[in-house]
């Protein structure tokens, strides 16, 4: 015999009906008030995607700062020959950090294409905030692979016997080495924004 619902006892339908309103009110309340969450596929795979390619950058620039130590070191030592080695090193690692520079601009590109698309509006902020994070990281570089351009010719220069101005060495040192700290910072603080993202997307 089938059985209607108002049919089974109260101790079954009363719990029914209170998770049925329940249910009900956040369904209201998470697409009519709210509007429902939504993402791009192509933000998410940007976003992945533009993640691994800052990890890469920050771990190079820690790299070229621990190599820019060593360098010093060799520079004190008089021992130019292995110091012009670890130079060419970073010639070398210097423009793959350019050529990653690209390719991260081309993720945060593709991520705020799609923006607009995203829901919530409070969420649509934050990840705007997450990209403006990685373009101040990216302006970062730019100014990083300045001075250790600076740097590799004007240590290249001193240790072919040209003149070089004295202390100019550790200024650019101390240059490259601020911006090696922003670009862990602003870097920290994009995956801050994100995991904030990604709790508000939820």
């Amino acid at each position: 015999m089938n059985m209607r619902f108002f049919d089974f006892p109260n101790k079954i339908k009363f719990p029914v009906l209170f998770v049925a309103i329940i249910f009900l009110a956040y369904l209201f309340w998470k697409i009519i008030l709210v509007g429902g969450s939504f993402v791009p596929k192509e933000f998410l795979e940007a976003n992945q995607q533009g993640s691994l390619i800052a990890t890469q950058i920050v771990d190079f620039s820690k790299k070229s700062v621990t190599n820019i130590d060593k360098i010093n070191d060799l520079d004190k030592a008089e021992n130019y020959s292995e110091a012009l080695n670890l130079i060419m090193e970073e010639i070398s690692r210097n423009e793959e950090m350019k050529k990653e520079a690209y390719n991260l601009s081309s993720k945060l590109a593709k991520m705020a294409e799609t923006l607009k698309d995203i829901k919530p509006k409070s969420a649509t902020e934050i990840a705007l905030k997450g990209i403006n994070y990685e373009t101040s990281l990216i302006i970062r570089l730019i100014n990083y692979n300045a001075f250790m351009g600076d740097l590799l010719v004007t240590l290249r220069d001193k240790f072919t016997g040209k003149l070089v101005e004295e202390g100019r060495v550790k200024e650019i040192i101390e240059k490259i080495n601020n911006e090696a700290v922003a670009i862990n910072d602003l870097n920290e603080q994009y995956k801050a924004a994100m995991s904030e993202f990604e709790e508000k997307i939820k």
